[in-house]
């Protein structure tokens, strides 16, 4: 199941006709793409995304592929399971991993609230070898959807 986005699921809600245009994603997260972050989880895995290219799982000496950028968000934003709007890029065809096939990962960016730096926050894997790394940035923030 797809969720709706964001901004569309407020129109609805408020009974609103058509929407009005939305700034594009690009205007606020477009200076993200090259940029690389990485995320150590205390354990022996860290991980690194580098926007609109690859994501990648280390440790010492070994490094397995994630995924290359396949797509981003658009002009939509998502909702999260406690409603928490975000945009995203997709990586696939990382390493495989046997049984499952290739790894791949999302990762959500969401609005830094705190007022703090752009950042990987945490890593989650519900599904063997497809991860959703959560990202933060005040960069995001003044769009209308956040």
């Amino acid at each position: 199941q797809n969720p709706k986005p964001a901004f569309r699921l407020y129109k609805e809600w408020v009974g609103e006709g058509p929407c009005d245009p939305i700034p594009a994603m690009a205007t606020y997260i477009g200076s993200l793409d090259g940029t690389c972050y990485s995320y150590a989880t205390g354990g022996e895995w860290s991980y690194q995304v580098c926007f609109g290219n690859e994501l990648s799982q280390f440790k010492e000496g070994e490094t397995i592929s994630l995924g290359s950028f396949t797509s981003d968000s658009g002009e939509d934003v998502l909702l999260d399971a406690t409603n928490v709007p975000y945009a995203y890029q997709a990586f696939t065809g990382g390493t495989n991993c046997g049984d499952p096939g290739d790894r791949s990962g999302t990762v959500r960016i969401k609005c830094e609230t705190e007022g703090g730096p752009s950042g990987l926050a945490s890593i989650s894997e519900d599904v063997i070898c497809v991860y959703i790394l959560e990202f933060y940035t005040p960069l995001i923030c003044d769009h209308p959807s956040f």
